[in-house]
């Protein structure tokens, strides 16, 4: 089946809502906001922190491709996820970055309720550092597109 209406995209994200409350749950204990709506409309989580003097650490939880780069368009309950984080400063028209951090990748959903409370953490854990300060030092930089 297409994914060729929001409808569509709706219906390939309904399994989420089997992990909402453990991601209302990382929200309410951590400083973040929810950011999901921000990605686009396939299947994620998305939360948000804003630092400050344009600095933003942030964590993503996605549905994967197909091993061909293809978006998948049926649930089944073996259908990978990865979770990311990573922080960066937008500063006139360049993008100071740290590399981000994966945390897990292809993931069966049908695994990640069971380890996404410890995850987050991890992922929060692992960007607490990024701060205007060290992200305008950092070495990884690029061109901001502006319109």
């Amino acid at each position: 089946m297409a994914l060729d209406s929001p409808e569509d995209f709706v219906r390939l994200g309904k399994h989420l809502e089997e992990i909402d409350d453990v991601f209302q749950e990382f929200l309410r204990g951590s400083a973040y906001s929810d950011n999901t709506g921000a990605l686009g409309r396939y299947p994620h989580r998305s939360a948000v922190l804003a630092l400050g003097g344009g600095a933003c650490r942030k964590i993503d939880l996605q549905m994967e491709e197909d091993s061909d780069g293809h978006q998948f368009d049926e649930f089944f309950p073996d259908i990978p996820y990865r979770l990311w984080s990573g922080a960066w400063l937008d500063e006139g028209n360049t993008r100071y970055h740290d590399c981000g951090f994966l945390v897990f990748e292809r993931l069966p959903f049908s695994r990640v309720k069971q380890v996404l409370p410890e995850t987050l953490a991890q992922a929060a854990g692992r960007i607490v550092r990024a701060t205007v300060s060290s992200l305008k030092k950092s070495t990884t930089r690029s061109a901001l597109q502006r319109s």
